[in-house]
């Protein structure tokens, strides 16, 4: 998750005066090539990073940097907390594990703010019955895989509801999404040349292949769901 890493990097300079680079290492548990990454990255972004030699040297945010439209006032944060420890609760999915880690990580950096009574969750989701079995989950971690790789992967897909709506063929990925419990697979469907959502319920059989593909820049899977109603 670069981005949440690049965000903590931000925070975690802006709330020190001055840092060291294996600091950042064990923090982040990355290694000094990928931090210098993430600095130059952030620096290409705009954000200006002051570098500094010797033993007291190390790396801080820029006098000159104004980070006010950057930082977070506590309710934002409480909203950051609320939604890491939400995507926390799927299970053993890939981007759960990697939100918990989000959350420890934060809760490390903001204890004063992540163990507030203020922070402390109000609403509880409890995903645990829709995860039982391993079949959802090794589906979910092969979907979001195929996602981030851009790789086309082979479904067989059985619509309970229309034969005609039945696949067996390559889709392009493009987005999950859970529906009061249960998860749908969007992407564009090189049999019927359309996108579409699948029910991960009714998928037979998925595998990923080494096939890529160039994701369409228009599509936006927040406008496609609202339009679409899946079955």
């Amino acid at each position: 998750m670069k981005i949440q890493r690049l965000l903590i990097i931000l925070f975690y300079l802006s709330s020190h005066d001055m840092v060291k680079i294996d600091e950042l290492c064990r923090l982040l548990e990355i290694s000094k090539r990928t931090a210098y990454r993430d600095l130059e990255m952030l620096r290409t972004a705009g954000v200006e990073i002051d570098s500094f030699v010797g033993m007291k040297g190390g790396i801080r945010l820029s006098k000159n940097f104004n980070m006010d439209q950057l930082l977070l006032d506590k309710k934002e944060w409480r909203t950051l907390i609320f939604n890491s420890l939400c995507m926390g609760k799927f299970g053993q999915a890939k981007f759960s594990s990697e939100a918990r880690e989000l959350y420890r990580k934060l809760s490390t950096l903001f204890p004063e703010i992540s163990y507030s009574n203020e922070t402390q969750p109000r609403i509880l989701i409890d995903m645990s019955y829709k995860f039982q079995g391993n079949e959802l989950l090794q589906k979910l971690n092969c979907f979001e895989e195929s996602i981030e790789k851009g790789h086309l992967i082979h479904i067989e897909y059985e619509s309970p509801f229309c034969e005609h709506l039945s696949t067996d063929g390559y889709v392009a990925p493009y987005g999950l999404v859970n529906k009061v419990g249960y998860w749908y697979l969007v992407g564009y469907c090189y049999i019927h040349n359309i996108f579409r959502a699948y029910n991960l319920a009714y998928i037979k059989k998925d595998q990923i292949t080494n096939l890529s593909f160039i994701r369409d820049p228009a599509f936006c899977l927040e406008d496609f769901w609202e339009k679409s109603n899946p079955r």
